[in-house]
């Protein structure tokens, strides 16, 4: 020793360097343990030191006794052989706190100092040292399985552990670079020689982790994968672990989406989130040393731009997942589904099914609607209705459908069938009015449901009002897609093969609910009227008709899809719908004389009626003119109150679509300022061409007239 050093100081540590002070900020990284020594903040002994040593508290008495600068008592203990140590530094405190506990150092003297779970202490040299007479070398195999024990489920490695390589992989690996070195089955707690080392001996100095070999002989504590393969080697398995996130993560421009589990689905991510993700994934969110980006960077930046997608929304009926649409990949959120069928053999023959596994709701729908003539043709329309919109997402193939109006008295179920037995079949509902009627410019919930509802509401006797939503109910049924757009959403465009289904009574001022046949919708919408004498009674409580349903839609479902369609209803013309538009001949006649096209061809009559009363009215053949002096002669013929809110332009447009109805009114060629001019009958009567029995703009379906009963046709 130097005579001018003051102070000596002594560690049982053994770092990589053994000559360099152990310390994990500096690399030198602890590796053996030789030694333990432990001080205690007491000078006061109850008897002699050897004495209590000799009687002590633990199974392994201590070696050396000494006294600290302080003058408070240090014992040393003394290992058979060094232990390696694990480059981890709470893997390394983890095995001195239970070498602690199993030596029960806290109960040799008062004033345990915890510096004893410090592998980087360091003691000064003290004083009046001694070797205590009776003492033990604590076996290497005692310390070997005290650190297994303590390290088992604790991360070893120091650094980002190669974890996630498949052992089968790694075993593979093994028999392939080190043949006849491992023999026995090779999984986590295995023990083994250090195959990789050609002069080791050993045949259980070595144990199997996940993420590479703990080692009780050698130099080293722990020895990754990385370590004893290479890292080409290691690195395969990297890239593909990170392929395999990548390709469960999406970024819109504005969030991630995360394929967590296909049972889960997608599920949408901020930045802080998706990083937390991945940390619990395995990948460090923490800059290697020199480096400039963590790997939890790397992988946002590579999804933000290699898994770019347009739009992430709901697209009704089609495969949940990353999809194209229009050119551009999207994300389809949408998980909605039809409903389950039963097993394809639930039942041989009809009479079976409807009186054994659905009679409730084959009793229910049986009587819900009128019959035409006797027969139950407005039914069998409703079943092919139902199978066409089940069969759409039961098939994954969307298709438009047209919209169903459902007319009749109160009470008599036309929510229930549209909001919870279509609703369940079909995957869900929404209330459209505030779109459709309202004007909303919310449409999130509309566009992620596949029944577009308008229940009971006042049909609107403002023109204009009633005019926007019968265009909007034709827009929703025609165009196939819907403007997407919820509150902090993203907004655009989407597919949209829903239904649209409008419940209304029938009594003459809630009819003005439908929409106006007058704008080209007759040929997209049906009319079905409730059967008014209906009998059918439904349980005492919505639970008990619940599990009712529970029970029997499943094999509702199933007799959809045996269903067979009447050859007379398939639109074999006109094939975006599939189906012909079915209109009750009552019910149109209601609709149709409760629009402006009828009101505007009853004041035509009227007003024709008080021409041909002037002087020289019925010597001319037809009243000719632009809209706008139509309007004024009616307006000087007709009181103002009977013209009502009418003005040019909607007369002129009201002209038009009589004349698209049959009407015997005639546009003539446009005139040099670029108005039309009209040419009308003066003996213009109520005829067989009345309004009420006018054609529809379109298809007029003739299944009401020429539909044969159901029960000819549903075969199975």
């Amino acid at each position: 020793m130097s005579p001018k050093c003051e102070h000596h100081f002594l560690s049982p540590v053994e770092g990589v360097a053994p000559n360099v002070r152990v310390s994990y900020d500096t690399g030198n990284l602890p590796t053996k343990l030789h030694g333990l020594i432990v001080d205690y903040d007491s000078s006061a002994l109850s008897g002699t030191l050897p004495a209590i040593c000799e009687s002590a508290p633990g199974p392994y008495r201590p070696r050396w006794a000494c006294k600290s600068i302080r003058g408070n008592y240090r014992i040393v203990w003394d290992f058979e052989d060094a232990v390696l140590l694990p480059p981890s530094k709470k893997a390394t405190m983890l095995f001195l706190a239970l070498l602690a506990k199993r030596l029960r150092l806290i109960k040799w003297w008062p004033g345990f100092d915890v510096a004893a779970y410090n592998p980087c202490q360091y003691f000064e040299l003290g004083r009046d040292w001694e070797t205590l007479p009776k003492y033990d070398r604590i076996p290497k195999d005692t310390l070997d399985l005290w650190m297994w024990e303590a390290t088992k489920t604790a991360q070893i490695s120091a650094n980002k552990p190669d974890q996630d390589i498949p052992l089968d992989e790694v075993e593979r690996e093994v028999h392939s670079r080190f043949p006849g070195r491992w023999t026995g089955r090779f999984e986590p707690g295995a023990r083994g020689p250090r195959f990789w080392d050609p002069t080791a001996s050993n045949p259980s100095a070595a144990v199997v982790r996940e993420d590479g070999m703990q080692c009780f002989s050698g130099d080293r504590g722990f020895m990754s994968w990385r370590d004893i393969f290479g890292s080409k080697w290691v690195e395969q398995f990297e890239a593909s672990r990170i392929k395999g996130i990548l390709e469960r993560t999406l970024h819109d421009g504005q969030a991630f989406w995360v394929l967590d589990s296909p049972e889960a689905g997608w599920t949408r991510m901020n930045s802080q989130h998706f990083t937390k993700w991945l940390k619990c994934a395995g990948f460090d969110s923490v800059k290697d040393k020199g480096a400039t980006a963590s790997d939890t960077d790397r992988i946002e930046v590579a999804a933000i731009t290699q898994r770019h997608i347009a739009a992430a929304m709901p697209f009704l009926y089609y495969p949940h997942g990353p999809m194209e649409y229009r050119g551009e990949r999207v994300l389809n959120t949408s998980r909605v589904q039809v409903m389950a069928p039963a097993p394809a053999t639930s039942f041989e023959n009809i009479e079976e099914a409807t009186t054994q596994h659905f009679p409730f709701t084959w009793s229910f729908l049986s009587q819900f609607l009128d019959t035409i003539d006797g027969e139950p043709r407005q039914f069998q329309y409703l079943l092919s209705w139902i199978k066409h919109a089940y069969m759409c997402g039961f098939q994954q193939k969307p298709q438009p459908g047209h919209a169903l109006v459902l007319a009749g008295p109160a009470s008599k179920g036309k929510t229930f069938l549209a909001s919870v037995l279509l609703s369940r079949i079909l995957g869900g509902s929404s209330d459209a009015s505030d779109f459709l009627v309202k004007g909303s410019q919310w449409t999130d919930q509309l566009a992620k449901w596949p029944i577009a509802l308008v229940d009971d509401e006042k049909g609107s006797s403002d023109y204009d009002s009633h005019r926007v939503f019968s265009i909007m109910v034709k827009r929703l049924v025609a165009s196939q897609t819907v403007a997407f757009n919820g509150k902090w959403m993203a907004t655009g465009e989407v597919a949209w093969n829903g239904r649209v289904i409008i419940c209304c009574n029938d009594d003459a001022e809630s009819v003005k609910l439908i929409p106006s046949l007058d704008f080209s919708i007759a040929d997209k919408i049906s009319l079905l009227r409730v059967n008014a004498t209906s009998a059918f009674r439904f349980p005492a409580n919505r639970s008990e008709t619940a599990k009712i349903l529970d029970q029997e839609l499943p094999f509702f479902c199933r007799f959809l899809i045996d269903f067979k369609y009447p050859d007379e209803l398939i639109n074999k013309q006109d094939t975006r719908y599939f189906l012909k538009p079915f209109k009750h001949p009552e019910l149109y006649s209601m609709a149709s004389t409760s629009g402006n096209v009828y009101a505007t061809y009853e004041l035509l009559v009227m007003f024709m009626k008080q021409y041909r009363q002037t002087p020289g009215g019925m010597e001319n053949e037809a009243w000719e003119g632009t809209a706008s002096e139509l309007h004024q002669s009616m307006t000087q013929f007709l009181q103002s109150s009977v013209i009502g809110r009418q003005n040019p332009r909607s007369l002129g447009s009201q002209l038009g679509l009589l004349q698209a109805r049959g009407v015997p009114i005639e546009r003539l060629k446009q005139s040099r300022n670029g108005t039309y001019r009209w040419r009308i009958p003066v003996d213009l009567e109520w005829g067989p061409s009345t309004a009420a029995d006018l054609p529809p703009a379109g298809d007029m379906s003739t299944a009401a007239k020429t539909a044969t009963p159901a029960d000819k046709e549903m075969t199975i």
